[in-house]
């Protein structure tokens, strides 16, 4: 029966009218900035895969590990080691257990081991847009799948699935070699012979028969698809012709007897069935954003890179001789031995599982990038108490397409309720080719914890939804009493009532609490702030010292104590409240005596009687109109200081305003502490009673 699959590929596959062009060897690898690093050694790869926060995932020994992306390159450019990874599923145990728990303790069963998925099959592992991970978890003939926020794992198809499969079509997915996603959260899957889809909804549908997959890769918008089958002697490209279907569009190489220069031949099947010695067998196939396709040769110790589409080949990494070298070089200088499966990240980075060296390696900007990119694609925020908010952190959405980008809406996805992030952006919902704009993400957390969430763009680009990775921790501190004190207190009026109280951070918090004095306070009650504990809780003289602000440095666990001393004032005691000025008041002559040259002057400023004519007035000469002029402003300034005491020939007196002292009742007043844009307050009271 496989023959016969095989034979129709191969009928339909050599009457395509195709012949790859011949490209120079490097083409399209920026070698001033591409370069090979090893990223983990000491890891036996089967899978691997990345995320949209450029995590890389990895499958081993019946596990899952991840490694996050400021892990990729340790201290002084050295990889970490397999001590520094985090496994996330798989217990280590064999089994089929597990499902509906955390996918750490669940049991795998992933060995490749069988007559339809040969020993090298590749690509066990793939990650969708918001971080959930797929497992093809090949001798339970189970897919599974661990939920990014929550990390339970669960069947999603084959012997265990559930949800909207039928029992009789799920359980034809046996022996999953390899899955993959495209960005519209479908699942692909080959196994027993056959490739198979797995939509959003849980409908499965069946899309082409494969013979022995032993490599596999779906293009981001789920137009392509690659296998590579029998073997690895060649690989096929299906091509989405309508919605539900799919055709062989492209073969590598187009027969088994093709010769390319001066590459390995591909060499003729024995009578055994089994390729030659000398055939070359794709153990790896990853697309880029461009839909390119990346394979591995993994015993050609090379890696390539086909646009079927051109069609283009080119070699783009590898001398063809088996080792270990390279790091930090040019990436056709580098050696590898025996490269398995691929993966490419969000920036271009193709990552490689160097099966044959127990390592995962790296070759920078090999690839194309997404045509809408937004950045970074990560961001993990400062601790921030819970109610506070953090300084922004902005995030560049550039269109590096050459057309004009439309639909764009900017929201969260994941688990983070109620919202711990906020945004407000520059964008549009239109981004012209070569332009940018901003969003600026506010943690705002509203529980203690981890908190998470994904910067989520939607837009009209085939790379769409962007997303990015947004963590925190949310800590917390609390303003308290120190251990065997009241928050009410009694005290006489005149007395001072020391509150010890203290700031209390959480495990994890850390910083400055500045603390204040409270607000409206009445006219006759004081308040000083000081650090440590008082010796009495009330009484003592009146007046507080200390100012009516504190800054307390704490660490996580480590209360900070201080005191609020609240000081009232007495009947008639002795205050700095507003006084009295009295002057005495000018003596009876002398008042006199201005009001008559007050009335003298106003007369003379009159207009006079025409003495030729007694029924008119006229007005005086000018020069004598001035002199009186003058005459009256100091008869009335005279007037004026006369009648306020000023220029008195007695002795000034201050009167003291009587002082009824704080008046006796109950008080509440609240003590605030603040930081990192978080307050918290503690209420007090103060009893004051009369003497």
């Amino acid at each position: 029966m496989r023959q016969f699959f095989l034979g129709c590929a191969l009928i339909v596959l050599c009457a395509l009218p195709f012949r790859l062009k011949r490209v120079e060897a490097g083409a399209g690898i920026d070698e001033a900035s591409s370069k090979v690093r090893t990223v983990a050694r000491g890891v036996a790869t089967g899978g691997i895969a990345t995320d949209f926060a450029d995590r890389i995932y990895f499958s081993a020994n019946n596990r899952v590990y991840r490694i996050s992306p400021d892990l990729r390159i340790g201290a002084n450019g050295r990889a970490i080691s397999s001590d520094g990874l985090d496994a996330i599923a798989g217990s280590g145990e064999r089994g089929s257990l597990g499902d509906g728990g955390p996918a750490i303790l669940a049991q795998l069963d992933l060995s490749t081991a069988g007559a339809s998925t040969p020993a090298s099959a590749k690509g066990n592992l793939a990650s969708d847009i918001s971080g959930n991970l797929f497992l093809a978890d090949t001798l339970n003939d189970t897919v599974r799948r661990i939920d990014a926020d929550s990390q339970l794992i669960s069947s999603v198809a084959g012997r265990w699935g559930s949800g909207n499969l039928s029992a009789t079509s799920s359980e034809q997915i046996l022996r999953p070699a390899a899955v993959a996603v495209d960005v519209s959260g479908n699942v692909y899957i080959v196994g027993n012979d056959q490739l198979w889809r797995l939509d959003p909804s849980g409908s499965l549908s069946q899309l082409a028969n494969v013979v022995d997959p032993v490599a596999f890769a779906v293009s981001r918008d789920g137009d392509s698809i690659a296998v590579a089958t029998r073997g690895g002697e060649m690989f096929v490209v299906f091509e989405r012709s309508t919605p539900g279907h799919y055709q062989a569009a492209f073969t590598w190489p187009a027969t088994n007897q093709e010769t390319l220069g001066d590459e390995l031949a591909v060499g003729q099947a024995d009578n055994q069935g089994e390729p030659a010695s000398r055939a070359s067998r794709y153990s790896g196939l990853a697309f880029d954003a461009s839909g390119k396709i990346f394979a591995a040769k993994g015993n050609g110790n090379i890696i390539e890179r086909f646009d079927f589409k051109a069609p283009a080949h080119a070699t783009i990494a590898g001398n063809g001789r088996a080792g270990y070298s390279g790091d930090e070089g040019a990436p056709l200088e580098a050696e590898f031995n025996a490269p398995g499966a691929l993966a490419i990240d969000r920036d271009g980075n193709l990552l490689i599982a160097d099966t044959g060296n127990l390592a995962i390696r790296e070759i920078t900007h090999a690839a194309a990038v997404a045509g809408v990119t937004l950045t970074p694609n990560t961001f993990t925020f400062s601790n921030e108490p819970t109610g506070g908010s953090s300084a922004p952190e902005v995030f560049t959405l550039a269109n590096n397409s050459s057309v004009q980008v439309t639909g764009i809406a900017i929201d969260f996805t994941g688990t983070a309720t109620p919202p711990d992030f906020t945004q407000t952006s520059t964008c549009a919902t239109t981004l012209d080719a070569g332009s940018s704009c901003t969003i600026s993400v506010v943690f705002s957390p509203q529980a203690t914890g981890n908190r998470s969430a994904a910067l989520h763009v939607a837009d009209s680009d085939p790379t769409s939804p962007q997303t990015a990775a947004l963590s925190g921790f949310a800590d917390d501190y609390e303003l308290a009493l120190q251990s065997g004190n009241t928050d009410t207190l009694t005290i006489v009026q005149g007395g001072t009532a020391n509150y010890n109280l203290a700031v209390v951070p959480d495990n994890s918090f850390s910083g400055t609490v500045t603390v204040q004095c409270p607000v409206g306070l009445p006219l006759d009650v004081s308040c000083g702030l000081a650090t440590g504990t008082a010796s009495g809780s009330s009484g003592g003289a009146s007046g507080s010292s200390g100012s009516t602000t504190l800054a307390l440095t704490v660490a996580p666990g480590a209360p900070q104590n201080f005191t609020l001393a609240l000081s009232t004032m007495a009947k008639n005691q002795d205050t700095l409240s507003p006084r009295v000025l009295r002057r005495p008041r000018s003596s009876g002559p002398e008042l006199g005596l201005a009001i008559l040259g007050t009335v003298a002057a106003l007369f003379s400023a009159l207009r006079v009687r025409n003495r030729r004519s007694r029924s008119r007035w006229r007005p005086i000469a000018m020069s004598s109109l001035r002199f009186r002029a003058l005459g009256l402003v100091v008869a009335i300034t005279t007037l004026i200081f006369a009648a306020t005491g000023c220029g008195g020939s007695g002795t000034p007196t201050l009167i003291q305003k009587p002082n009824p002292g704080t008046p006796a009742g109950t008080y509440h007043f609240n003590v605030i502490g603040a930081s990192q844009g978080a307050s918290r307050a503690f209420t007090i009271t103060l009893i004051v009673q009369s003497p």
